[in-house]
């Protein structure tokens, strides 16, 4: 038997439903640099600057804050608090060293590195300046 070529034209069945996204594709190669733009138009001058000034003044029973600024002045009376009760006393203080103590050409000297705070050390500096000055 013969086969028969036969023209079925073009056969259109229902639109299917649509494909899942592919994985994302690498990133280009960065582009050339643009050439820079004209200078833009200088902007409106500034308004002038106003340096707030703060004052505290002691007033009968407190102080008084005085502030101005670009808005004016405002001012702030702080009254002082009620006397408390006294605390207890704190422990006793004590100092012992044993700093090398030098008397050379007339003038006492001690070496207090590592032996106090720079409270005492001023302190004692004064001391020893008095000390210096006293004639023996």
């Amino acid at each position: 038997m013969a086969q028969k070529e036969i023209d079925l034209g073009l056969v259109r069945g229902p639109q299917g439903e649509p494909g899942k996204d592919g994985a994302a594709g690498k990133d280009g190669a960065p582009g050339t640099p643009g050439t820079p733009g004209e200078p833009g138009a200088d902007g409106q001058p500034g308004k002038d600057g106003v340096s707030p000034e703060a004052k505290v003044e002691r007033v009968d029973g407190g102080a008084e804050i005085t502030i101005t600024d670009a808005t004016g002045t405002t001012k702030v009376t702080v009254k002082d608090g009620e006397k408390g009760e006294p605390g207890d006393p704190g422990p006793a203080a004590s100092f012992e060293a044993q700093a090398p103590l030098t008397l050379q050409d007339g003038q006492l000297s001690i070496d207090l590195s590592g032996y106090a705070s720079a409270t005492d050390i001023e302190h004692i500096t004064d001391c020893l300046a008095d000390l210096n000055q006293a004639s023996f």
